[in-house]
């Protein structure tokens, strides 16, 4: 499942290269170069425009036909709201509403399916926190017959420069919703506060390679000489001192608190997996098992294939546990491919001592197929683990709901898990129809181990998603 990084999120807002993701700096005398056709993305300099014109092309110039089309453009830019407002929901319907029309029409235009980071150029285009309407939408009514000049001109926060108001009486009331509490982040984090992470985010992936990354999250998880309880703790307390005494006196120590965010990034499913198996189990008796059997439906094959290796983090925290075997399935079967199976690569001191990551990727049927036709081969698991459940759900509701059936009558213990609030308390209904009784810890409730990076609402004026960040339910 495609997520874009905090760098492809930077550039659709213009704030950084499109090509090479540089960032401009704020001691630099010329700042980014803006696409004076689409006037959405922006470059270094000439060079980089050039080098990334075969990417921009098509969006760019199929943005510009629909700025032209002045009915269409009229059309939309009267659904939005010319005062001030607090109420979310509408400001995100209507926002959500017109970069689905925006989709709509390019698409149309191109006669194909936009890209994913097509798609990103239109749904993070800036818009005001107080009334959604982005640069395009005022041009569109400042050009408008009946229109009054208003002066209105999209600008950002000048602390975060992530977030926008299109006037001063706009942000006087976004004000408050921008740097007070976010409802999607802990304790008493912003949405500027949370901006501002992005920027540290990006910096930090510039100077970790992939196999330095690796080597440095083994260190960091470190082997456990005996099980700890996870529940009551959160990322700080588990691998915070960790990422600091890994970091000191390297080129990382300035990192720290954007090391922590990635790691958790990485292990996120590996913690949730030991803090579900904690919940659903009474006692320990889990963790003095020689083997643990995982069951996951993940989204997409880049959900295992980019970072397997991550999983090895239950092996160092369940250090009784001497091998894992994970099955793979993905929403629906893929018709001639061949499932595959393979053993994981591991840190040094687990090979020493024999334990293994052992892996199968069911590619041809669904767990629902799998159980019932391939009885031999199936093992009744420690868990069943869906990540981002409720879109996946959406692939076949039905077969969605015929597989949360099997979960129950097997009794196998499960949890479900989803990118926001909204979406974890819709897919609860679902549960408690086919008959599952939901464990409160795990159902309806923020993950305290879901990924620190958190995007912000692509296609909203406010709020923040990330896999993993909400449980929606687990029963057993």
């Amino acid at each position: 499942m495609y997520l874009p990084t905090s760098a492809d999120i930077l550039a659709a807002l213009g704030l950084s290269c499109s090509h090479c993701h540089k960032m401009n700096s704020s001691s630099e005398e010329r700042g980014l170069l803006r696409c004076s056709g689409c006037r959405r993305l922006a470059y270094c300099n000439n060079e980089c425009q050039k080098a990334d014109w075969r990417n921009h092309k098509a969006i760019c110039q199929t943005l510009q036909l629909v700025e032209k089309d002045i009915e269409a453009t009229s059309e939309m830019a009267a659904a939005f709201p010319e005062a001030a407002q607090n109420d979310l929901k509408t400001l995100d319907r209507i926002s959500v509403a017109h970069a689905d029309q925006m989709v709509a029409l390019c698409e149309k235009l191109l006669q194909r399916s936009l890209t994913s980071r097509e798609i990103d150029v239109i749904s993070y285009e800036p818009k005001c926190l107080a009334c959604a309407r982005t640069d395009m939408i005022l041009r569109t009514k400042a050009h408008m017959p009946e229109a009054e000049s208003t002066g209105a001109v999209i600008t950002p926060c000048e602390r975060c420069k992530m977030s926008f108001g299109c006037c001063d009486e706009h942000w006087s009331v976004a004000r408050a919703l921008h740097q007070g509490p976010c409802d999607d982040l802990p304790g008493t984090v912003s949405q500027c506060d949370k901006n501002l992470e992005m920027c540290a985010d990006v910096d930090y992936s510039a100077v970790l390679t992939a196999a330095q990354e690796k080597h440095f999250m083994w260190r960091i998880i470190q082997r456990q000489a005996t099980w700890s309880p996870l529940t009551g703790c959160t990322w700080k307390e588990v691998i915070g001192s960790d990422v600091a005494s890994a970091a000191a006196g390297t080129a990382f120590e300035r990192h720290v608190p954007a090391c922590t965010r990635r790691i958790s990034s990485l292990a996120s499913t590996a913690f949730t997996i030991l803090y579900a198996l904690e919940h659903l189990n009474t006692g320990v008796a889990w963790t003095e098992k020689s083997e643990l059997t995982i069951n996951m439906i993940i989204a997409s094959p880049l959900d295992f294939f980019e970072a397997g290796y991550v999983y090895e983090a239950i092996l160092h925290r369940a250090p009784k546990v001497k091998k894992l075997v994970f099955y793979f399935f993905l929403p629906k079967g893929v018709p001639g491919e061949i499932s595959q199976a393979w053993a994981s690569e591991i840190c040094g001191d687990c090979a020493s001592k024999t334990k293994g990551i052992f892996n199968h990727f069911v590619m041809t049927r669904t767990f629902e197929s799998f159980v019932h036709n391939e009885a031999e081969l199936f093992v009744q698991p420690d868990l069943f683990i869906a990540t981002s459940s409720t879109i996946i759900a959406e692939h076949d509701p039905a077969q969605w709901r015929r597989t949360i059936a099997l979960l129950v009558a097997r009794r196998i213990p499960s949890v479900f898990t989803t990118f926001s609030r909204r979406l974890a308390e819709s897919g609860q209904a679902v549960m408690r129809e086919c008959g599952a009784e939901l464990v409160p810890s795990l159902s309806g409730v923020r993950n305290p181990f879901g990924d620190m990076k958190m995007n912000p609402n692509f296609d909203k004026v406010h709020g923040f998603h990330a896999p993993n960040a909400w449980f929606v339910g687990g029963f057993r």
